[in-house]
């Protein structure tokens, strides 16, 4: 969705980052959910359950956010047989339910603010324009008509009309009809 026209070039290490990514994050929930085990069923977490669930959503996908968001509190909720003094099923399920939820709910908001984000940046940046034609030099080297550049590059979509000081300027015999 972004434009190359707008994008900076990616530095080695974004793009190492980027591949480790699936890495980072298992590794940290698997990482909080062993922080959350060792404390006991008495002492829980579910804050830190948002820090992968928000990172995933935000820089993988939502499904990964999603995936993410259900498998943590479903560990959680099978930890209990591990405990000694588990507590009460009852108390146990609507804490899962409510984390599911939360989960859930940070993560889909969480992508639709780095969706919108994205998109907000595709036109930013500084732009070559012909100041005769009005066209945009592109990364391609081309030169494009500014409507149509604008159109492939956002969501944006363009109407022509005569503004009333181009009517008198072009068409004065037409003024006022």
């Amino acid at each position: 969705m972004m434009s190359t026209q707008t994008n900076r070039a990616r530095t080695p290490g974004e793009i190492r980052q980027e591949r480790l990514m699936p890495l980072y994050l298992p590794t940290l929930a698997i990482t909080i959910l062993a922080l959350d085990y060792l404390a006991g069923p008495a002492i829980q977490f579910p804050i830190l359950y948002t820090v992968p669930v928000l990172l995933a959503a935000w820089y993988r996908s939502r499904a990964y956010g999603y995936s993410l968001a259900v498998a943590m509190p479903l560990v959680r909720f099978f930890m209990r047989a591990a405990w000694e003094e588990p507590p009460p099923l009852d108390e146990a399920l609507i804490n899962l339910i409510i984390r599911l939820f939360v989960l859930i709910l940070v993560a889909f908001l969480v992508e639709q603010t780095a969706r919108q984000t994205r998109e907000v940046k595709v036109l930013r940046g500084f732009f070559r324009v012909c100041s005769h034609c009005k066209r945009i030099h592109t990364p391609e080297k081309t030169w494009v008509q500014m409507e149509r550049y604008i159109t492939e590059h956002s969501e944006t979509e363009f109407s022509h009309g005569i503004c009333p000081e181009c009517v008198k300027k072009h068409y004065p015999d037409y003024q006022g009809k």
